[in-house]
């Protein structure tokens, strides 16, 4: 659980494709979790409210799991407002030529290179993200889908495979396991996607 106090300015993550921003947290509070139409009981979440440190605008409120990162000092605004603001590099050198084709096998070497690569080129950061959000979500839902987690707030990164990566720490420290089902994703064009089942699920 992330300690989150009064006076403390994080990194916000917005959901899918909208920015981070930072916030300064204005007061913490708990608050029941229900199952929307039914009431049932599901525990407690703890959320911040949130305003612009500059400004004084009101954010409005976070469940504290979407506060990513404690900025502690100038140097980690400045580093997250660089990073914020840094523009994509271009990638028309990176694309191949017509008749480029690559072999299977450096097809394979390429995909296996990529899903290591995805880790610096999305971020350490919301590598790290990534994982934290995994766990949580395990914690709290007794099956994972890969759209599920995506419908949750999960940012997108800058690499697809990054998430492959994520996945794949989950596996390992064995928060979960292959369920023996799988679905259609919409997030990848109605390709076949395996269900997991939590192995640390509280409920």
């Amino acid at each position: 659980m992330k300690n989150v106090c009064v006076g403390d300015t994080w990194l916000i993550n917005r959901g899918i494709d909208r920015p981070r921003k930072p916030g300064l947290v204005t007061s913490v509070f708990s608050a029941q979790r229900t199952v929307a139409g039914k009431g049932w009981n599901q525990g407690q979440d703890t959320w911040a409210r949130l305003e612009c440190p500059s400004s004084g605008e009101k954010y409005g409120t976070y469940k504290i799991e979407y506060l990513v990162h404690l900025l502690q000092s100038r140097e980690d605004h400045e580093r997250v407002k660089e990073r914020l603001t840094r523009p994509e590099p271009s990638r028309e050198s990176e694309q191949p030529g017509l008749f480029d084709m690559p072999t299977q096998a450096e097809a394979l070497k390429g995909q296996q290179d990529g899903l290591q690569r995805s880790t610096s080129r999305s971020g350490e950061d919301w590598l790290n993200y990534a994982k934290e959000f995994l766990r949580v979500y395990l914690l709290d839902h007794e099956k994972l889908f890969c759209d599920d987690v995506w419908d949750s707030g999960l940012e997108r990164p800058a690499s697809p495979r990054a998430f492959g990566a994520a996945m794949k720490h989950a596996k390992k420290c064995g928060w979960m396991e292959e369920a023996g089902e799988s679905r259609k994703s919409r997030q990848a064009h109605m390709a076949i996607r395996v269900v997991y089942r939590s192995l640390i699920c509280r409920s």
